[in-house]
């Protein structure tokens, strides 16, 4: 042993006290060992110290071991006490015993004095251990109970076959039934049409699943339903064997409530957005309408121009609605299908001219909001109706390229590129008047925040880069 014990040793011979003091130190047994020979001597130790070990002779002048054993049970019961006696009938040895003695060692064989102490001293550590696991598992088993019952979500546990062992204070406040109505009964709270889910969900318990946030319906005392979520695991013994099922209940009643109303609220914003962009749509339809009817009776070749160039711009910002209208996202749409469709609409427009220019699109997916959509197209309106205008001129054959994608770092990227008839390599886009090209780059570099650069080596090539990361989705 590497600790030195606390021995208290009542004996009248001094001689047998030395022999048991070296009989433990030459089987490395380190102590102080404190020797009393009076009934007074040793009541005023125990009351005084706390020992290791107790020893003590059976026979002593006016003090018997009997009457020591009884003091020692009384101030220090989970302290080792052995009888060191020189006899000690059977019939006594088994009364000290039921007393509460450790054990016996007669003196003339010490040599089972060191196996009976370390085995005392080794049993009263292990009743210690005990003892500390006991209280260690009372404390927590009150903690338990005191979660339990100051819980705000309802604590069920259930025997194997189903009957109630344990409902909390919240559980009677939840569900209307007070615990002295359901313990030892089958749970009250599951609607008949419930009944097959409750027993599967039970059955998958008891084969050793756990489960979480379950959602459901179960009804109150009073005959109201709730939406409850519960989570439920099983419970085991030490050998691991399930004996029974603890559930943990949350009433979401008001949740479930509370996503109903934000459901009905956002389907019927939905529905009036759709309903916004189908009219917007509409409204801009009539007002191209009136415009073709009014340029229809007008001889003048400059304002008919004029029309037709408005009427574009309508249609390409009615298709962005008219797109919106049919997504299923009311604030973003695929810019690679508006653009197609806006360009498929455009070349028809120009039909007389068009059929001898060859359109290679390659448009890869992009998805972005509105605020991105209409300036892209009417940038490509542009574009499209400049080059069918100009850049072909004398039903001269040609090609026009588009390509939209975005690069490996976020941004967008559309190019416009045709092979007409160009323009002078000294032809500064910046400072030309013209309302088309000033639109290009005031859509270009105020409303997309990008930039826009040209080539003109074999007829004139645009590059447009923007990131669409500058607006926010609004619905």
């Amino acid at each position: 042993m590497n600790t030195t014990l606390l021995i208290l040793y009542l004996e009248d011979s001094l001689i047998d006290a030395e022999l048991i003091r070296e009989a433990l130190a030459n089987e490395d047994i380190l102590c102080e060992m404190l020797h009393v020979e009076t009934q007074m001597e040793f009541l005023t130790a125990i009351e005084r110290q706390d020992f290791d070990l107790i020893l003590a002779d059976y026979s002593l002048p006016g003090f018997n071991g009997l009457s020591a054993l009884k003091l020692a049970r009384e101030y220090c019961p989970n302290t080792p006490f052995i009888f060191v006696t020189g006899t000690m009938g059977e019939e006594i040895a088994v009364e000290s015993l039921k007393c509460g003695a450790t054990d016996y060692v007669l003196k003339q064989n010490l040599a089972r004095l060191v196996p009976v102490v370390q085995r005392a001293l080794q049993e009263s550590e292990d009743r210690k251990e005990r003892k500390r696991m006991q209280e260690a598992l009372r404390e927590t088993n009150e903690r338990l109970q005191a979660f339990i019952q100051a819980s705000p979500l309802a604590i069920i546990a259930l025997e194997p076959e189903g009957s109630v062992t344990l409902w909390n204070p919240a559980a009677e406040r939840m569900f209307g039934w007070q615990e002295g109505d359901v313990l030892g009964q089958f749970l009250p709270i599951v609607p008949e049409d419930k009944h097959d889910e409750y027993r599967i969900l039970r059955e998958r318990v008891l084969q050793g699943e756990a489960l979480t946030n379950i959602e459901t319906i179960r009804r109150k005392k009073d005959g109201t339903s709730i939406d409850i979520s519960i989570s439920t695991a099983p419970l085991r013994d030490a050998q691991e064997r399930i004996t029974g099922i603890m559930g943990v209940v949350a009433d979401i009643t008001e949740r479930k409530q509370a996503e109903a109303q934000i459901k009905a609220a956002l389907a019927e914003k939905e529905m009036l957005l759709r309903e916004l962009y189908h009219r917007t749509k509409n409204n801009m339809q009539v007002i191209r309408s009136m415009l073709i009817l009014r340029a229809a009776s007008c001889q003048n070749a400059e304002i008919n121009a004029f029309v037709e160039e408005i009427e574009q711009k309508i249609l390409t910002m009615a298709l962005v609605h008219q797109k919106l209208y049919q997504s299923q996202d009311l604030s973003r749409i695929s810019l690679d299908e508006y653009l197609g469709e806006l360009i498929a609409l455009l070349i028809q427009s120009y039909t007389p001219t068009s059929h001898k220019i060859a359109l290679r699109s390659d448009l890869k997916p992009v998805s972005v909001l509105i605020d991105i959509a209409i300036p892209c197209g009417l940038i490509v309106n542009e574009l499209l109706s400049n080059a069918l205008r100009h850049a072909f001129p004398d039903e001269r054959v040609g090609e026009i390229r588009i390509h939209l994608s975005r690069t490996p770092t976020g941004m967008i990227e559309l190019s416009f590129a045709d092979n007409g008839i160009g323009v002078p390599h000294t032809f500064d886009f910046r400072a030309q008047p013209t309302l088309g090209l000033q639109t290009i780059l005031a859509l270009v570099e105020q409303q997309l925040q990008g930039d826009i650069s040209w080539e003109t080596q074999r007829g004139i090539a645009y590059t447009i880069r923007f990131h669409d990361n500058f607006y926010t989705s609004r619905v």
